[in-house]
């Protein structure tokens, strides 16, 4: 079938703060298929069908995530 290609990304920051500063706040923003580039599954095999040859569906595209977390 079609061959696959995805470029995953992330960043992360930490902020120190408090007394000592003993508590940090971490934030990270990730980012799944970054390019945004179409991954297409379901070629049809079926020799004699209408649809042979085809790409019938494609993988999900981009998609991201942002964390936050407190630790003290």
């Amino acid at each position: 079938g079609p061959c696959k290609f995805s470029w995953n990304a992330s960043l992360a920051k930490s902020f120190r703060f408090g007394p000592q500063e003993r508590h940090h706040l971490d934030i990270r923003w990730e980012v799944q298929n970054f390019s945004n580039t179409p991954n297409f599954s379901g070629l049809a095999t079926t020799l004699g069908s209408s649809s042979f040859g085809r790409v019938t569906s494609a993988a999900a595209m981009r998609t991201m995530d942002v964390m936050m977390r407190y630790n003290f």
